[in-house]
């Protein structure tokens, strides 16, 4: 059996690689939620739970007032933005807890900054592994320096007078 050249495989539809790229992300969001619990395992009975009781409380509110019809939808809404604002803000501290303490954790800091950032990690090092970062935004240049506080001073005055010569 004999293909012509460009015809697409009818085994893979548009429906079939939705499918796949659905069933990644609920991967991705199974594994998010692992991490929270191993970081801290009342997180997510406290995002379920939030969820449920923001829905809890608008559909008894709907139905005291007659407005169940109009309640009822945005408290689910309501109790979904809830928990996924919370699983958000669980992800982001139990990633800042999972890079603590571990060398180039400002780097991954600062190239998660939100803006209009130039993140350039260990533009300077010394033989210690002291580091200093260099971020560049519309505020100006931001140098953020990784390591002991004594011999990071030097390495950190030599990268300024070194964007200072080219930053005005």
């Amino acid at each position: 059996m004999s293909r012509k050249a460009g015809a697409a495989d009818p085994a893979i539809t548009r429906d079939t690689a939705e499918n796949l790229a659905n069933a990644g992300r609920l991967k991705q969001i199974r594994m998010v939620a692992g991490l929270i619990r191993k970081s801290n395992p009342k997180a997510l009975p406290i995002i379920i739970g939030s969820g449920l009781g923001i829905l809890a409380v608008v559909v008894v509110v709907g139905l005291l007032t007659g407005l169940a019809p109009f309640l009822i939808p945005l408290g689910v809404l309501l109790g979904l933005l809830a928990a996924l604002i919370l699983f958000g803000r669980f992800a982001q501290a139990a990633q800042y807890s999972a890079i603590e303490g571990q060398p180039g954790a400002a780097a991954a800091v600062l190239q998660n900054m939100r803006g209009n950032w130039t993140v350039t990690p260990a533009v300077s090092a010394n033989r210690n592994m002291d580091v200093v970062h260099r971020a560049v935004g519309r505020p100006g240049v931001i140098l953020v320096g990784e390591g002991s506080p004594n011999r990071l001073a030097s390495v950190r005055a030599a990268e300024k007078t070194r964007v200072a010569r080219g930053a005005y």
